[in-house]
């Protein structure tokens, strides 16, 4: 009797499908070779940011991205010592935070400090750059000539 139930069994599961010893679904993610996966582009840290939860930058050599949904409230530069100030408008909470820059040519630091009713960028610059000022998607660009 065992062995005649044992062999329905078998049979059955046999029969079920094409190899009872291969799951169903065999819908597996291709898995890519690892030459692939390393040739990929990646982002290089230094370059990009997050300073606060609201507010990165990403840094090149020509350029710095402010990416922010804040807006512009004005801009100015200093001549002694030779810095950029931008002021974004909402009020922003938080204490003063800098970030030592060594990839662009014209910026050596970053200031983020909270004012009044306002919060404002200080960029120190290593020599006198002429820049340019624009609102992109999602923030904007400053551009050195």
């Amino acid at each position: 009797m065992r062995n005649i139930l044992f062999l329905i069994l078998f049979l059955t599961i046999a029969f079920s499908r094409e190899n009872p010893f291969e799951p169903a679904d065999s819908s597996y993610p291709k898995i890519e070779p690892i030459s692939k996966v390393m040739s990929q582009k990646r982002v290089d840290p230094s370059r990009s940011k997050k300073i606060f939860r609201w507010f990165s930058i990403e840094i090149l050599d020509d350029s710095i991205y402010l990416k922010t949904k804040d807006s512009l409230f004005r801009d100015f530069t200093i001549d002694n010592p030779k810095k950029i100030v931008i002021d974004f408008k909402p009020k922003r909470a938080f204490k003063t935070k800098s970030i030592k820059i060594d990839t662009n040519r014209c910026i050596s630091k970053i200031t983020f400090g909270s004012h009044k009713s306002y919060y404002r960028l200080a960029l120190v610059m290593r020599d006198k750059c002429l820049y340019e000022l624009l609102k992109i998607d999602g923030g904007y660009k400053l551009q050195f000539k």
